[in-house]
């Protein structure tokens, strides 16, 4: 803090501390007294009267202290805690990270330090920790009824095991929360190591004004259906393990039934009885680095059998239903592509239209998948990160679309790409928080856009969603207030029906092997005493029928439990 005067700056290495230097740079010394922090990636010197404070995170050990210019170091990390995905192969990312310390740090002790685990602070000079819900209610999915000119239904997740749905276009919220119980996710009843009610995508069944379905896809391969009539998150579990798995739902759902879901590392799962059960169906190369797969299918899926889903060389197309997949981006730039969504033309198969936004750009095609060109723009660098495309349903006659540029905003275009401007102000943000795994898009359009004018969109640190109901121009946040319902859930205190369901879930196996054993014993009493075994054997009645049920008890026991 006070270079100009004192030429001292510090220097944080990956293996061997803090260093320091007095002469602008030309030497360093080491501060590595006892205990001190050994992975750096953080520094905040404080300068008091005669020496320099200093507080520094640690990539795995948390944050450390020293009031004597790094001569001494006491660790100040009570209170932080660490997920075991950090150290992940696929991960591989620092425990603890960013320092920031308040302006006013002699008079309020605050400070705050990002956590793979999560943002803490500490407003007692670093002496102890707290966590603060800095994402896990953030909204990560969100869907439109078809019906929506008529049900004004939406739905959302957020990232951690909340779900609500409005019925009055986002005016009022009701929780979905039976399902939503961490047992009903592990069979325990112990905590987990990693919350497995991380939500990754949301999806609505094209039939909801007649089936009021709901789909989801949560951590560790699990799938999740709603319906109003069991008011209850029904899980499934596609046969291999998968993480991040992206939705498409036929548009003939009504009669075939049929799910599509692609994971992360490249596996298509099927079902063909609404999400009850599914099969592998296909293979792709599996995602580059930590992403999540987008997955679209063809509004006339019941003819042309045509998906589209991104992968490890970027686009792949089906045309049979999944069975076999081929690769449309080869030698193209997509193939060196990130955050790659896609969205599809809701007149696929007159106009082949599939777009896709991605970090550095916006592509197209019009003819199927057999070329991709950049779209080119008067209102943004080509090159820029788009979050997310969303084209109308209208698109044959209005040629509308929106994307969303991370930095600058959202951007529409009413003449097919020829020209974008700007809509909306700088508080909208339609993104997905960065690197959140969801194959969610961030831009929804009303089914009836064409009507209503009516788009939603997420992209918020908070729980709040975003809508606009004169085609992006002005918008409005819509705040989701955290139900008391999911208050207790995240405590783990439920009302007796729900507490005794989940321990006939838990230990359903359990009790059916007691309700075995016990049974065989019975009728091992009654076979014994009808088939007067006291006659030919020096045992009473009694006492042979006790004895051999009994023994018959343990031995079934024995037999059930190994």
């Amino acid at each position: 803090p006070n270079f100009a005067q004192d030429k001292t700056l510090y220097l944080g290495t990956e293996q061997e501390g803090v260093w320091q230097s007095k002469d602008e740079g030309k030497t360093f010394i080491p501060l590595n007294a006892a205990n001190s922090p050994v992975n750096i990636q953080d520094i905040v010197p404080l300068t008091n009267q005669e020496t320099t404070s200093l507080f520094v995170s640690d990539r795995d050990r948390g944050v450390f202290f020293s009031n004597d210019n790094g001569k001494n170091w006491t660790k100040s990390s009570q209170g932080l805690t660490k997920d075991v995905q950090a150290d992940q192969k696929n991960f591989q990312r620092p425990h603890f990270s960013d320092l920031e310390i308040s302006a006013d740090f002699k008079q309020d002790g605050t400070l705050f330090v990002t956590g793979f685990d999560g943002l803490f602070k500490s407003t007692n000079k670093g002496q102890n920790w707290q966590e603060v819900d800095a994402f896990t209610r953030s909204i990560i999915g969100l869907v439109v009824s078809p019906d929506f000119v008529n049900d004004s239904t939406v739905a959302v997740l957020n990232y951690v095991g909340e779900a609500y749905i409005s019925r009055d276009g986002g005016e009022t919220w009701q929780p979905m929360y039976k399902g939503l119980e961490l047992p009903s996710f592990t069979r325990k009843f112990t905590p987990p190591n990693i919350e497995p009610r991380r939500f990754f995508q949301m999806a609505i069944s094209p039939n909801y004004s007649e089936d009021k379905t709901i789909f989801a896809t949560v951590l560790w391969t699990k799938f999740l259906t709603y319906t109003d009539r069991s008011q209850r998150w029904l899980i499934s579990s596609p046969p291999q393990e998968a993480r991040s798995m992206a939705i498409a739902v036929s548009p003939n759902f009504a009669r075939d039934k049929t799910i599509y879901l692609a994971a992360q590392k490249g596996v298509i799962f099927k079902s063909t009885d609404g999400g009850k059960s599914f099969a592998v169906v296909g293979k792709i190369d599996r995602m580059k680095a930590n992403e999540s797969p987008s997955l679209v299918i063809s509004p006339n899926f019941a003819r042309d059998g045509t998906l589209y889903v991104t992968g490890g060389k970027g686009i792949y197309k089906t045309v049979d239903r999944g069975k076999t997949w081929q690769v449309t981006t080869s030698n193209t730039p997509l193939q060196e592509r990130f955050n790659l969504k896609l969205a599809i033309s809701p007149n696929y198969p007159s106009d082949g239209t599939v777009m896709v936004s991605t970090d550095r750009g916006l592509f197209i095609t019009k003819d199927s998948g057999n070329s991709w060109q950049q779209i080119n723009n008067n209102a943004f660098d080509k090159d820029s990160m788009l979050t997310g495309v969303a084209i109308s349903p209208n698109y044959s006659e209005d040629k509308t679309y929106f994307i969303s540029v991370r930095g600058k905003g959202l951007f529409k275009t009413t003449d097919d790409g020829v020209t974008f401007y700007e809509v909306g102000n700088d508080s909208v943000n339609l993104a997905l928080l960065n690197n959140f795994e969801s194959s969610s898009i961030p831009i929804q359009f009303s089914p009836n856009y064409d009507r209503d004018s009516t788009i939603f969109g997420i992209g918020s640190a908070s729980s709040e969603i975003h809508k606009s109901t004169d085609g992006g121009g002005t918008w409005s946040t819509i705040a989701i207030p955290q139900a008391e319902i999911f208050q207790q859930y995240t405590k783990e205190q439920y009302d007796l029906k729900t507490s005794l369901r989940l321990f006939w879930y838990v230990y359903q196996s359990l009790i059916l092997k007691i309700i075995a054993a016990l049974v065989t014993a019975v009728i091992s009493y009654f076979l014994l005493g009808w088939i007067n075994l006291d006659k030919k054997l020096p045992l009473g009645k009694m006492t042979l029928q006790m004895g051999g049920s009994l023994s018959v008890l343990i031995v079934s026991a024995i037999v059930l439990f190994l």
